[in-house]
Parts: C-alpha cells; structure tokens; sequence
C-alpha cells in the first residue's frame, strides 16, 4: 500500500469529479466524504439497505474506486450496519483533518 501524505489525505476530503458523484437510490448526490457522512442524518433505512446490504457495499466500492480512500474502504466492507458506517466515516474524515492516517 501506498503511503498516505499530506496531500493524499487531504485529496480523500475533496469533491469527486462531476463524472464520479455518487447518486443515491434517494436522489441525493455525494460528492466528497463530508456529503456522505453528513447523509445518514436523513438516510432512511432502506436506502441504506439498498446500497449496504449482505451482498454488495456501494459506499466501500465507491470510496475505493473514487475516492481512493483504501483504509477506509476497507473498514466498511465488513459492516452492514448504518451506525457503525456513519460512525467510521466521521472518525476517518477527523483524522484526515489532524493528518493523521
């Protein structure tokens, strides 16, 4: 694995491409972490389910892939619980902000 800088990390905070949005079953569109994080206010269970469920991890996948967050990514696939997602999304975003990886 690759090791995280400054100017990594801080990348991982940033807005996707338009292109690489993610689009919600909802509707609602993430561009960045922050977007993503702050969505399970408001996110229903079965949206959540439909992304995050036994057989896929769409926020994992789209992380990996877009973001480009593997330490976080990685975290996620082994969880389908809408707490715990929320809960290891914020704890990364606060210790990318200290630059700490």
């Amino acid at each position: 694995m690759t090791k995280e800088t400054r100017e990594t990390l801080s990348a991982y905070l940033s807005d996707v491409p338009e292109d690489r949005k993610f689009w919600s079953s909802d509707g609602k569109i993430f561009r960045n972490l922050s977007d993503l994080a702050d969505s399970f206010k408001s996110m229903s269970k079965n949206t959540f389910t439909s992304h995050v469920n036994q057989g896929k991890n769409d926020f994992a996948k789209w992380i990996y892939d877009v973001i480009g967050d593997v330490k976080l990514s990685e975290s996620l696939r082994d969880t389908t619980d809408m707490k715990e997602t929320e809960k290891r999304i914020k704890a990364r975003i606060a210790s990318i902000k200290k630059g700490a990886p």
